[in-house]
């Protein structure tokens, strides 16, 4: 356990003190800003719609953000233990006392800052844009109210719960195509090629396949997440939004396979040359 929180805390001043952190979450901002306001200027051109317009706004620009968010996850999560491996800091870490899984674990517990100061950046960035430009009201559309503002909070705080385990498998996959490489480049191609190619040919899987891999519920180019399908939620389609069964599962099945990949990870550096 000493040496699982040396690596934490060693991971988290370099995440702190380093510029990539502050750099990815401005840029995710700016890109959940962008999309808020492409989307508010479609939905003040809908005259049918006469308040609660943000909520929807808000979630389409939080949804692009967080999208870039999991590409930049895999990114600094892929590149950890392979590029540690390339410098030799792994083995140092080592003969400093620190086991093997502890290179694991203390990464993986490093994982909750960049994941919610992603979100934070993405809510803020979409927030501010939403709310200068549209209003948080309850959703009327054709002098129909189809949901109150207060139902609307909770499809925001149901999509986002339903979101935060998907991205923590999104992490800990990250971790076990580094644990497997021998150079950062290489990891990072490879994770990236692997959830990009899943993106790909997601939508020939039915329902019932699809949502049993962690990667379905993280926003993405070809976003299945509950995330994606949350503005549709909120703009009153009846036949939008992930179905009560696989909502349980968003909120179950990521975090253990999350668990299995951190094994699995562990398992690997385990009996790699340092």
């Amino acid at each position: 356990m000493t040496g699982t929180l040396r690596i934490f805390r060693s991971e988290l001043d370099r995440l702190i003190c380093g510029f990539g952190l502050w750099i990815v979450g401005l840029t995710v901002g700016a890109v959940a800003a962008i999309s808020a306001l492409k989307s508010s200027i479609e939905l003040a051109g809908d005259l049918s719609i006469t308040s609660g317009a943000g909520w929807s706004c808000m979630l389409e620009g939080m949804g692009t953000g967080v999208a870039l968010m999991a590409f930049a996850l895999l990114i600094a999560s892929a590149r950890s233990l392979a590029g540690d491996h390339e410098s030799g800091l792994l083995r140092m870490a080592v003969t400093r006392s620190a086991s093997r899984p502890a290179l694991v674990l203390g990464r993986l517990l490093v994982a909750p800052l960049p994941i919610l100061g992603g979100l934070l950046a993405a809510f803020l960035g979409a927030w501010l844009v939403a709310r200068s430009q549209l209003d948080f009201g309850p959703f009327v559309q054709d002098k129909f109210e189809h949901m109150t503002a207060e139902e609307s909070l909770a499809e925001v705080c149901k999509a986002l719960f339903a979101t935060l385990p998907a991205l923590v498998a999104l992490w800990s996959f990250g971790l076990l195509i580094s644990a497997c490489s021998r150079s950062a480049v290489g990891a990072v191609a490879l994770a990236l090629g692997l959830f990009v190619a899943f993106d790909l040919v997601k939508e020939s899987l039915s329902d019932e396949h699809l949502y049993l891999i962690f990667a379905s519920f993280a926003p993405s180019l070809a976003d299945s997440s509950a995330l994606g399908e949350a503005p549709k939620v909120l703009q009153g389609f009846s036949d939008a939004g992930l179905g009560d069964f696989v909502l349980r599962q968003a909120m179950w099945l990521p975090g253990a396979q999350a668990l299995l990949i951190v094994a699995l990870a562990v398992a690997v550096i385990q009996r790699r040359t340092l």
